[in-house]
This record gives C-alpha cells, sequence and structure tokens, in this order.
C-alpha cells in the first residue's frame, strides 16, 4: 500500500501537525487519593495516559465536587494538556479554586 493508495487519505504528516485537543479524551470518572487529598481523573492525549488531580477536595464532598463541577473540570485538563502544562511527573494539577 502506497500513501497515496485511498487507504490511505491522509499523510502522516498531516495527522502530527493537528491541534493536540483533538487527541484528548478525559475519561468519565475519578478516584480520590487521600495522600493528595485531590479527585484523579486520567485522560489521553496522542496515546499517552496522563494523571489529572484536582487538589483541595475532601473525600467526604468528592462526589458532589465532581458531578457539580465535571464539566468545568474536563475544558480545565483540556486547557492545561492543550499548553502542556505538567508538572515534573508529566501529570496535571488543578487546584478546586481555579474551576
Amino acid at each position: 500500500m502506497e500513501r497515496g493508495d485511498a487507504r490511505y487519505p491522509r499523510s502522516i504528516e498531516s495527522f502530527e501537525s493537528e491541534p493536540l485537543n483533538q487527541h484528548i479524551q478525559v475519561i468519565d470518572g475519578f478516584d480520590y487519593i487521600e495522600e493528595k487529598s485531590a479527585l484523579k481523573i486520567q485522560s489521553i492525549a496522542g496515546g499517552a495516559l496522563i494523571n489529572c488531580y484536582v487538589m483541595g477536595i475532601n473525600c467526604v464532598d468528592s462526589e458532589k465536587v465532581y458531578q457539580a463541577l465535571q464539566f468545568d473540570i474536563e475544558e480545565k485538563i483540556t486547557e492545561l494538556i492543550e499548553n502542556e502544562d505538567f508538572n515534573s511527573q508529566g501529570e496535571i494539577e488543578i487546584s478546586v479554586s481555579q474551576l
């Protein structure tokens, strides 16, 4: 199969030049990480699994906060991944006050 073949309608280069946000998927649901007092939400960007933490939430309120802010959280995660605003471990950290 050749790149010009109908089975390959786009070149690899055209995928590489697309904005990163077309490749970001925030996975529904969360885990509560007590050591960080944070919601852990995972996302996939460019095939990589990225851990994202929403800091400053206590366990008792975690479900309520997630339900109330889910879409704001997802938008913020997407924005930070697009801007490549990762910590030194390659993770995204958001303070609940940023939402």
